[in-house]
């Protein structure tokens, strides 16, 4: 299989041609060649692949187009799915209310194990990391609203009348 740089040396004009093409003029008519215009769909994602690969292999060639070279795989790092009021019900409920964290994860409506535990270790380092960024009267603005969402009603009630 012929790689995508001797495809494209080998479509280049000599190199006196009085229309001489850049490569970067090159590599975009590659480009919607091989994706825009092929008319076999199955042949363009072949296409796609091998210009997603041949682009990660040389980040290098999408510069000249104006693009960002593509960045890694997955999740970004410390990019988190976790619910900052829930976080903020278990700090308030250890932290302030001085609570077991065994009772928290059952309030939670989780079980009790070692990977629970971790789970809560995990949101309570997340909602602490959150506090310290927020000044005294934001935190307090920001208690406030936990207290008065219905989600997390009932909860702060158990936590406060146990």
């Amino acid at each position: 299989m012929h790689s995508g740089f001797a495809k494209l040396n080998q479509s280049r004009p000599p190199a006196g041609a009085a229309s001489q093409v850049t490569v970067t003029e090159a590599l975009f008519d590659r480009l919607v060649t091989d994706l825009i215009f092929e008319v076999d769909e199955n042949r363009a994602l072949r296409n796609l692949r091998r210009w997603r690969r041949l682009i990660r292999t040389f980040p290098e060639i999408v510069k000249p187009l104006g693009l960002k070279p593509p960045g890694r795989r997955g999740r970004p790092r410390g990019s988190r799915t976790l619910d900052p009021m829930q976080s903020l019900v278990a700090i308030l409920a250890i932290d302030a209310l001085k609570r077991k964290k065994a009772d928290v994860l059952r309030l939670l409506g989780r079980a009790t194990g070692p990977p629970d535990y971790l789970w809560l270790d995990r949101r309570l380092g997340y909602g602490r990391d959150g506090l310290r960024e927020l000044d005294p009267q934001q935190v307090a603005e920001l208690f406030d609203t936990v207290r008065r969402m219905p989600k997390h009603k009932a909860a702060l009630r158990s936590l406060l009348t146990d």
